[in-house]
């Protein structure tokens, strides 16, 4: 922890870090950008050093990933030379494009390997299970898409409108799905 940074602010960033470590990114990008979000200012790349406790060039490397991300913009301040750096005020934006360019991709590739092993398996005998893999694959892209297009990260409309409907909805047709091939559960 840096000499400038409150331990609450801290701990804050460690906990984005660890998040976005587990989604395949730097700990320090997380760590950066949440540092970032959580300033009322645009913060300079000295500041980002000396909250975060991390070398100029590691400052240096992180917030250029973060601005191809789109997670982090640089800003002028009138009279000053130096840059600053803010984050996206919105965060819903990229969790978005994360969930949009790198999971909704992956989850496509998955069920199209999937289909074309169906197609291979119900040449030679049927198979339930990898019918269950493909449903299973289905309902998580319907509930991906439908969590990215809500346009917002905003609890209230997660639990009032958007998740409620889209996951009845989907889960019906699950359930319909599986109800047709005599299955219940």
């Amino acid at each position: 922890m840096g000499k400038s940074t409150n331990a609450a602010v801290y701990q804050a960033c460690e906990a984005i870090g660890a998040m976005m470590e587990v989604w395949g990114f730097k700990r320090v990008m997380g760590m950066a950008w949440a540092y970032l979000y959580l300033s009322d200012r645009p913060l300079s790349a000295q500041e980002i050093r000396e909250g975060l406790g991390i070398s100029a060039g590691l400052v240096s490397m992180v917030v250029n990933d973060l601005a191809r991300w789109g997670v982090v913009r640089k800003c002028s301040t009138p009279g000053e030379r130096r840059e600053y750096f803010e984050a996206e005020p919105n965060i819903w934006r990229p969790i978005a494009k994360v969930l949009r360019e790198r999971e909704m991709r992956q989850m496509e590739e998955t069920l199209s390997e999937l289909r074309a092993a169906r197609e291979v398996v119900n040449r030679e005998e049927p198979s339930r299970r990898l019918d269950d893999l493909i449903a299973a694959g289905e309902l998580t892209h319907q509930l991906l898409d439908q969590f990215i297009n809500l346009g917002v990260l905003d609890i209230r409309d997660l639990r009032s409108v958007g998740l409620g409907v889209g996951l009845t909805r989907t889960m019906f047709q699950l359930k319909q799905q599986l109800g047709a091939r005599g299955e219940t559960r």
